[in-house]
Order: C-alpha cells, then sequence, then structure tokens
C-alpha cells in the first residue's frame, strides 16, 4: 500500500496542511488585533469621558468661586437694589428704569399683604429713624397712583423730603384685609388717599390727594407745602396737642 503512493500524493497533502496552518495563524493574528483595537477604543473612551468629568468640575468650581468675594466671603446676590419698570397704563409703581426710592416701607399695591402687619414693622422703623409714616391707600389700576409715585420719584425736593423725614406705607385698596384695617379712619373719597400718622402710628392727618393736583400732575409748591407742615418736630406730638 505504502509503495502505491506517490510523491505528488505527499506534495499535496503537505500544501493542504501548510494552508490550514496558515489559516489558523491568520485568524489568531485577526483576532488579536481585534482585541487591540477594542482596547484602544475604550482607553480612548475613558480618557475622553475623564477629561469631561474634568472640565465640568472646573467649570462649577469656577461658578461657585466668581460668587466669592476676594476676601473668601459670598456675594449676597439677594442684597441688589430691587428695580422697577414702567408701567404702559400709568400704574402705580410706574417709576421707569428707577431704583426703588428709600422712602418706601411698602413699595407696591399687593392684595396678598396684610396692611396690619406692615403697619408694625413700618412703626418700627419710623421710631428708629424718628421719621412721620404716610399710610397711601390706592392700586395698581389707578392712573393717578402711578402718576403720584412718578412724581414723588422724579422731583428732587419733594423725593429728598420724603427720603429725609418720611416713610410710605402702600395699602391695596381692594385687598380683603384694608376695609378692617381702614375702619377707624376717616372716609375716603377718591384714590390715591394718604393718611399721616405719628411714629407711634397715630392718625394726624387725612389728606385728599386731589386737593394737591394740578393739570395732569401734581403741584410741587403745595405738596411741598402739605409735606412741610408734618415734618416731624423733636419730640412727636400727640393727636391732642395738634393745633385745632
Amino acid at each position: 500500500m505504502l509503495g502505491s503512493v506517490t510523491w505528488s500524493d505527499v506534495v499535496v497533502n503537505v500544501c493542504n496542511l501548510f494552508r490550514v496552518v496558515l489559516v489558523v495563524i491568520g485568524l489568531l493574528c485577526f483576532t488579536g488585533c481585534g482585541r487591540v483595537v477594542e482596547s484602544e477604543v475604550d482607553s480612548d473612551t475613558s480618557l475622553r469621558s475623564s477629561g469631561a468629568a474634568v472640565s465640568a468640575s472646573d467649570s462649577v468650581q469656577g461658578a461657585q468661586d466668581s460668587n466669592t468675594a476676594g476676601n473668601g466671603a459670598e456675594i449676597d446676590l439677594a442684597s441688589e437694589p430691587t428695580t422697577r419698570k414702567a408701567v404702559d397704563q400709568g400704574g402705580a409703581d410706574a417709576v421707569a428704569d428707577e431704583k426703588i426710592p428709600a422712602f418706601y416701607s411698602v413699595p407696591h399695591y399687593d392684595e396678598a399683604r396684610e396692611p396690619a402687619a406692615d403697619l408694625q414693622l413700618t412703626i418700627k422703623r419710623a421710631q428708629q429713624g424718628e421719621k412721620r409714616i404716610l399710610v397711601q391707600v390706592g392700586g395698581d389700576w389707578c392712573n393717578w397712583c402711578g402718576r403720584l409715585a412718578e412724581f414723588m420719584a422724579q422731583k428732587e425736593k419733594v423725593r429728598g423730603l420724603l427720603e429725609q423725614h418720611f416713610l410710605i406705607m402702600k395699602v391695596a385698596s381692594e385687598s380683603k384685609y384694608t376695609d378692617a384695617f381702614l375702619s377707624d379712619y376717616p372716609k375716603i373719597n377718591s384714590y390715591p388717599h394718604v393718611f399721616v400718622l405719628n411714629a407711634k402710628g397715630e392718625l394726624l392727618h387725612s389728606q385728599d390727594m386731589e386737593e394737591l393736583e394740578r393739570g395732569e400732575g401734581y403741584d410741587e409748591v403745595a405738596f411741598l407745602k402739605f409735606l412741610q407742615a408734618w415734618v416731624p418736630v423733636l419730640r412727636e406730638q400727640t393727636p391732642d396737642e395738634l393745633p385745632e
């Protein structure tokens, strides 16, 4: 049997075996390269993720640093002065691009506020600064309330007198608390209306603001006379001590 095997058969078998070996080696190389590529991809992805995390951390730290003063104290953003925009309809807060004047204890006609509680806080401030209190009743619906706010903020002499001697507390006329709050005050015929109180919260005067109107605004001379008449003296007068 062995004698019948020819050299050509041997050569063919050897070649076939050699091809099988080459195929196996090729598969092993291909598998190994694939693993290397996957490893490189995973490594690159990890590096990118790490870089993104570092960048995000730096951004957060930068934001925290920007809110920290030079001496390490955090900046209180809530302490920034409040501003108000003009109301097209001439509402009560129509003070275009102006900071809220310092003479306000309650600067808005807010129907959700309780004026009795606001008055107690205003009284404390008035006593500390030896000032009179102007309780201003009106609403955002009231054009003349808006004109009054503009007038007091823009007229230099009026504003100066108010900042030095008065605190203005706004009361919304349509609030559910207003009737009870004003039950002991004189009747109001028109809005805005101002009640003058001393630093103890006692009523000194009821002022119909229509008496101080002039044209489409307020008479500055008459308004100054009204304020000067109620500038507090060194010792607060009680209602009984006021002239008839």
